[in-house]
């Protein structure tokens, strides 16, 4: 994969602006089926993945994660990006992450 754009955040992080989006048609339950290729797009240089609670593929991708770091395709963690979207239902400022409420 060539020189992929990215964006400085506030951190000081280099976040890739290209991301692999997770999401599968019908937003079905993952029959096993995504994991493969999230492990090919890291192969191939992907470090920035977005998900969603609708989506259901948290899963999948964590096991891709722990798969990638296992086999060495990734060196840690540290090296992935992962977007997700709060759905509006799902905000509540007793239970939101911190960071969230700090805005």
């Amino acid at each position: 994969m060539g020189e992929v754009l990215q964006v400085v955040l506030n951190s000081g992080h280099k976040m890739p602006l290209i991301a692999m989006g997770t999401a599968q048609f019908t937003f079905a339950e993952d029959d096993g089926s995504l994991k493969l290729p999230i492990l090919e797009a890291m192969v191939l240089g992907y470090r920035h993945f977005d998900t969603a609670k609708l989506c259901k593929s948290e899963r999948a991708l964590g096991e891709a994660i722990a798969q990638a770091l296992n086999t060495n395709i990734i060196r840690s963690r540290g090296d992935i990006f992962i977007t997700s979207e709060l759905w509006c239902t799902d905000v509540h400022l007793t239970r939101s992450c911190l960071p969230l409420r700090k805005g």
